[in-house]
């Protein structure tokens, strides 16, 4: 077990601030857990770092992931219109259509052509 998981285990929440090691519930702080931190401040900080960084990228990715989106209108109910909404999800996506079209929106689903996250055979409404 790290020291970051032991830590946490015993119920302190930490965090970096300013490249410090921030206790945000300091009453649970022992003797002992002050010494493991001490004692492991390197290694702490360096977890720290990279949950920050692994945090910052998953955010990243999903509010600027590609998705593509086909939908159907009455003027043209055959053909399969394609729609690309960075970071949108199918009911904003689907909103933002309905907005556009009105009545003539008839349906919005991922596109079978990219990779949504979602198998394209699940997703068509």
């Amino acid at each position: 077990m790290t020291a970051l998981n032991e830590i946490q285990k015993a119920g302190l929440v930490i965090s970096l601030a300013d490249g410090f090691i921030k206790v945000s519930n300091p009453s649970k702080l022992t003797n002992e857990l002050k010494t493991i931190i001490q004692d492991n401040k390197a290694e702490i900080i360096a977890q720290l770092l990279r949950q920050n960084i692994t945090r910052q990228i998953e955010d990243s990715v999903s509010t600027t992931a590609i998705r593509v989106y086909c939908y159907r209108t009455t003027e043209k109910p055959s053909a399969e219109l394609v729609a690309i909404m960075p970071g949108t999800e199918l009911v904003e996506a689907r909103e933002k259509l309905k907005n556009k079209y009105g009545d003539r929106l008839l349906d919005v689903y991922h596109s079978p052509y990219c990779f949504t996250g979602i198998p394209a055979n699940t997703t068509k409404h």
